[in-house]
Formats: C-alpha cells, sequence, structure tokens
C-alpha cells in the first residue's frame, strides 16, 4: 500500500505546527479532534488540521513509526519532529510503501545503513581506545561530509538528534576545522537560501541566532538558521565572531 499522500500530510502538518508535537496529540490533530489541549494551543486553526479524518488512527500511526524508522521524522523528548530528509522528500515525493516489520527500511535498501555502520567501525578501531566517545564521533562526522553523506541520515543511523550534529560541527569549526557542508546545505535549503543566509551573516554585526530568528524566524527555523551560520563560518573559516 502506497502511502506517500498520507506521509506528505503529516511532514506538511508538521511544517504548518513548526514546533514537535506529542504522539497523542499529534494524532487527535490529524483526526481532527478538538480536544482541550489542542483548542488552547489554537491549532484547531491551522489549515492542516483534521487533514487525516479519511483513515483511521492505526493507519497513521503505522506512516508516524515508518517515517521516523527511515528518518523523515524523529520522535524527540518534545514529540514527533519533522528532519530535513522529510523536508528534502516533500520537495520531490516518490512512493511510500507502507511494509510489515519483516521487510527492509528505505535506508537499508540503499546500503547507506552499512556504510554508514563500516565508517564508524573504523573510526572506532582506529581509535585504539585512546579517544573519547566525542572524538571519536566528530571524527565520523568529518569522514561522512568528506563522502557528501546527509547528515540527517547520519544523526538517524547514529540515533542523535540532528541537534547534536550540529553541536559537533560547530565545535570542530571554533577549533579551527574546515568542512565544507554545501552540498548537504543546498539540498536541504537550495542554493538561494543558503545564499541569503550567509549574505545576512556577511553583513550582520552578529552572528547571534535570536538576531537571526529575529529577521527570518517567519520563513527558517532554528536548525536552518543553524546550518547557514555553519556555512558562513566553513566559507570564512572562522570560529567565534561577535555574540
Amino acid at each position: 500500500m502506497d502511502g506517500k499522500d498520507s506521509l506528505c500530510k503529516i511532514l506538511n502538518s508538521l511544517i504548518e505546527l513548526a514546533k514537535p508535537l506529542k504522539r497523542e496529540l499529534l494524532l487527535d490533530y490529524l483526526m481532527g479532534r478538538e480536544t482541550p489541549i489542542l483548542v488552547k494551543k489554537g491549532l484547531i486553526n491551522l489549515e492542516s488540521f483534521g487533514c487525516g479524518d479519511n483513515k483511521d488512527e492505526e493507519h497513521w500511526m503505522e506512516v508516524i513509526d515508518q517515517g521516523v524508522e527511515v528518518g523523515y521524522m524523529k520522535v524527540k523528548s518534545e514529540g514527533v519532529g519533522i528532519m530535513a530528509k522529510g523536508k528534502k522528500y516533500l520537495k520531490k515525493p516518490v512512493e511510500f510503501e507502507l511494509k510489515g516489520d519483516d521487510e527492509e527500511g528505505e535506508f537499508e535498501k540503499d546500503g547507506g545503513s552499512a556504510m554508514l555502520n563500516q565508517m564508524v567501525d573504523d573510526v572506532v578501531a582506529d581509535a585504539s581506545g585512546i579517544r573519547t566517545v566525542s572524538s571519536q564521533r566528530k571524527r565520523a562526522i568529518i569522514q561522512a561530509i568528506d563522502r557528501k553523506i546527509a547528515l540527517d541520515d547520519f544523526a538517524n543511523n547514529q540515533g542523535l538528534d540532528f541537534d547534536e550534529v550540529l553541536k559537533d560541527i560547530e565545535s570542530l569549526l571554533s577549533s579551527g576545522t574546515h568542512l565544507d557542508l554545501t552540498y548537504f546545505a543546498e539540498e536541504v535549503l537550495g542554493s538561494d537560501c543558503v545564499d541569503e543566509l550567509v549574505d545576512y551573516f556577511n553583513n550582520a554585526s552578529t552572528e547571534s541566532l535570536e538576531s537571526a530568528y529575529d529577521e527570518f524566524g517567519d520563513v527558517y527555523n532554528e536548525e536552518e538558521l543553524r546550518l547557514g551560520r555553519v556555512i558562513w563560518r566553513s566559507r570564512n573559516r572562522v570560529g567565534v565572531k561577535k555574540k
């Protein structure tokens, strides 16, 4: 059964919600249930509210679970949120076959999981027990960037939030490591948006996210702004500008 339309509805809903939502609330939102919490938050007034009332709850749970499995969504402490890979999927949706537990996930089919697992195994072996887990992870990130692996896929495969990967990248840049993430940023944001953010940071008096959010908060979320700042830092080979 092709779940493409259902997946797109969930991903578009998460974009409109603009923040993660607990699974139970997300199901209520999709089903169009005017629960006290959704009413209090004003979420019933959003365009995508009730977009899934043509399917039962079990269907939506299956789509969410499988979407999380392949990295389109992430279950965080604050709820289900969309990942960069999910945003890329929306730009060019393809068949999303709903499957049973005995079938392989999409990421395993394309060989990405095996490649990433081998990469991390190589890093750990090379560390010889001397490096810390953090150092091993940072080296794995550098290798992933060198191989132009999508960093949201890398984070998902490692069981990390994309936020944690961004923090490591920011730390690497601050320490003087040169990283070129243009390939990933342009896939996620598009080249025009990357140029817009780089141009902003080139001319801004501060690189603080608060100022960037004041300027672009209605266009980009925090992770996208951080990614834009990372690209700016990498192109200028700087660690910290002004707070």
